[in-house]
């Protein structure tokens, strides 16, 4: 293999190997665990479950690039967040 087949060999490698380190995990799909705390609270409040709120699963599909607020989106899970005092 001539030299200059061989660096541009390294080159389509090299290119090859980060874009699958960049392209993998968006389509693998991760999951996001979020936790919070609430640290200086003025009232009483409480969520439903336990304070567990599934929000469920979806794919990448579901996040239109034309969503507004008071648009409905199908597929949602309810859940009730109560303040008193």
């Amino acid at each position: 293999m001539h030299p200059t087949q061989r660096k541009l060999m390294k080159r389509i490698i090299l290119f090859l190997s980060l874009l699958f380190c960049i392209a993998c995990p968006a389509i693998a799909g991760q999951d996001i665990d979020l936790v919070a705390n609430v640290k200086n609270s003025t009232c009483k409040s409480g969520i439903s479950n336990q304070g567990n709120i599934d929000l469920g699963v979806v794919g990448v599909g579901y996040f239109s690039g034309n969503v507004t607020p008071e648009s409905y989106q199908p597929g949602g899970k309810e859940f009730t967040i109560t303040v008193s005092d």
